[in-house]
């Protein structure tokens, strides 16, 4: 999902970087600081976090909405790599002014990191929309409850970094096709752990929980919204943007 161009002239400098050291206790990892790392890439990771420097420092001032996550998140466009904001989201939002902090496979450990270390320094969202957690799904050894500690974490880093922003947390949406799918009951646990922190209750967090337009009457995810079971194709950031439109515009006014 990332620029073809620019993610190889990055690539091209990687070297032997070690992953970064992490927490021994699993509990501890999603509410740690940590830089990401792409073990077959070793600097891109870096390199990504760098050029988002330079977007904070290109874009500094006034902003609608400014977007931080995952994979999910940098597919709505207008990222470090300048490809503009996909159709989807300008047919839902028009001229809002939006940045994206989005970077493929982060964790919440990886946005407090870069929350902490530059990103969005001096930008001024009026609305920040937080998707993050989707990727901490895969560490099994986490559980449930300390995925959505990390998610809080986050947030009340976006709060202080952005006092006068509104914050809107939007929890992981499902994966894979089938309810009972191992990787959905996970995604769907995080889920349940990140409403019950009651994140709305702190004073301009709002929550929105997106899981039910991306389902079948079954329960199933059609390939047709989602081809890998996991990213949204154009049809499904359709859905995203719908789902989103109503609770950004009462943020906005």
């Amino acid at each position: 999902m990332f620029s073809r161009s620019l993610c190889l002239s990055m690539l091209l400098f990687s070297s032997a970087i070690a992953a970064p050291p992490q927490p021994e206790d699993p509990k501890l990892r999603p509410v740690t600081p940590t830089p990401g790392h792409f073990p077959d890439h070793p600097d891109a990771w870096m390199n990504i976090h760098r050029a988002m420097l330079e977007m904070t420092k290109a874009n500094q001032g006034p902003c609608d909405i400014l977007l931080i996550g995952d994979s999910i998140t940098y597919g709505w466009g207008n990222s470090w790599d300048k490809n503009p904001a996909r159709q989807e989201w300008q047919a839902a939002f028009g001229k809002v002014r939006m940045l994206n902090f989005g970077i493929g496979g982060d964790k919440t450990q990886n946005v407090l990191w870069r929350l902490q270390n530059g990103e969005g320094d001096g930008i001024q969202p009026r609305v920040v929309l937080l998707a993050i957690g989707v990727n901490n799904v895969w560490d099994w050894s986490v559980p449930a409850p300390a995925v959505a500690q990390g998610v809080k974490a986050c947030v009340e880093e976006l709060r202080k970094k952005f006092p006068a922003a509104k914050i809107l947390v939007v929890p992981p949406i499902p994966q894979q096709e089938m309810p009972d799918a191992p990787n959905r009951k996970r995604t769907d646990e995080i889920r349940g752990e990140i409403v019950k922190l009651k994140l709305g209750a702190m004073p301009a967090v709002s929550v929105l929980v997106i899981e039910g337009q991306f389902l079948g009457p079954d329960g199933r995810i059609d390939k047709a919204i989602m081809p890998d079971l996991l990213h949204p194709n154009g049809a499904g950031y359709r859905i995203y943007a719908e789902a989103l439109k109503p609770e950004i515009e009462k943020l906005l006014k």
